[in-house]
């Protein structure tokens, strides 16, 4: 029996040590972000009520993005974890650059698989990540009322757009305090597909900078 209890103390502290080593953290960042080769409608010259397709619109929003990650496990000196994270952005012209109209918004939820690296100073943390979820938008569309109630509107409402949307990130954290750290910067590259009468995948680039916080150690 003593052997048997000196086994399981001796295990114990190993098997828990992934978990006393997880951390999480919720955090908040301002966001740029761009969409690309958007196509949309706009008013061709000489015949004011003919819509023409264009295939070249972009929109840039701006807004915040509000996440929360939890780092559970190493391998080697690269630590693993999960984020989850959802963004809101919007802008004041959609993907036509000649109408202000009423903007372009574009929402995101994702969650995905982060990795987090040591560097020779311990108040630098670098990470990247890929992440995969959900987008909608208005910002392919031109609101201009003289298309006689041609898109974007459909009976008198906005119509907003889902598609599959995924990115790549990297970012660097810089600790300042126990359980706050300065995100410094992220950028992300990747794309939404399957947008509503929109082909192909459209380029998704995004910069932001924040405030992480972390709640367990």
């Amino acid at each position: 029996m003593n052997l048997l209890k000196s086994a399981l103390l001796a295990v114990l502290p190993l098997a828990l040590a992934p978990l006393a080593r997880a951390q999480g953290a919720v955090y908040g960042m301002v966001t740029a972000q761009n969409l690309g080769s958007l196509t949309y409608s706009t008013v061709g010259t000489g015949t004011a009520s003919t819509p023409v397709t264009r295939t070249n619109g972009s929109f840039s929003p701006i807004g915040g993005v509000g996440g929360v990650y939890y780092d559970f496990r190493n391998i080697g000196r690269v630590r693993l974890g999960v984020d989850l994270r959802g963004s809101i952005a919007s802008s004041t012209h959609g993907a036509d650059p000649t109408s202000a109209g009423s903007g372009g918004r574009l929402y995101t939820a994702m969650g995905g698989v982060r990795a987090t690296f040591p560097t020779r100073y311990k108040l630098l943390a670098p990470y990247v990540q890929g992440s995969v979820g959900f987008a909608r938008t208005d910002g392919g569309r031109t609101p201009n009322a003289s298309f006689n109630g041609a898109l974007p509107f459909e009976n008198g409402h906005i119509v907003i757009d889902h598609g599959l949307a995924y990115q790549g990130f990297a970012g660097l954290d810089l600790k300042v305090l126990p359980l706050m750290d300065i995100r410094i910067a992220e950028f992300g590259i990747g794309a939404i597909s399957g947008i509503t009468n929109q082909s192909g995948a459209h380029l998704l680039e995004s910069v932001g900078v924040g405030l992480v916080f972390h709640f367990a150690n």
